[in-house]
């Protein structure tokens, strides 16, 4: 998903070169929440709007799966999209029959990915734009201490291992 719009707030965190929040649609009541809680730090993140998975045709779906070959681990439990359950998940046994078919964990939900692609989204944003260090929320957070604390774990990670000696934080 390529992101416009106006992006010329930089962040109020030492260390930190944009802020982005990621929030569908379909929720401003989240999105609304969660600015209320960032306010009183004089922060206010860029939203980025999440792809909503359940959206996504089965045809997407397919292309973002990964395509059971030979060469790799049978024997496991999966999901996968098969046409008759008009892009539902279904669980299945990875057999010999399944090769070149389309599987994702067990675990994966129409959900999890738009989350996934929301994700990637606004790490490819992030590289467009140049940023070298973002901060990236979901409408979900819980503010518990001053956000500005950051700015001392990241000049901590930079000591110990080097600006470019870490990733995630």
């Amino acid at each position: 998903k390529k992101e416009v719009g106006n992006k010329e707030e930089k962040s109020p965190i030492q260390g930190i070169d944009y802020i982005y929040m990621i929030n569908l649609d379909q929720r401003p009541e989240k999105w609304e929440a969660c600015t209320k809680q960032l306010q009183p730090y004089g922060i206010v993140p860029h939203r980025f709007p999440a792809i909503y998975g359940w959206d996504l045709s089965r045809e997407v779906k397919n292309e973002l799966g990964l395509k059971f070959s030979p060469n790799m681990l049978s024997d496991q439990w999966v999901l996968t999209l098969p046409k008759k359950f008009k892009g539902q998940f279904q669980l299945d046994f990875l057999r010999e029959e399944l090769y070149g078919t389309t599987v994702f964990c067990h675990w994966m939900s129409s959900g999890a990915i738009g989350c996934y692609l929301s994700h990637l989204s606004v790490l490819q944003d992030a590289f467009d734009s140049g940023y070298e260090t973002i901060w990236i929320l979901e409408d979900d957070i819980a503010v518990e201490k001053d956000p500005q604390t950051l700015s001392e774990y990241i000049q901590e990670l930079d000591a110990l291992v080097g600006k470019n000696g870490w990733d995630v934080l």
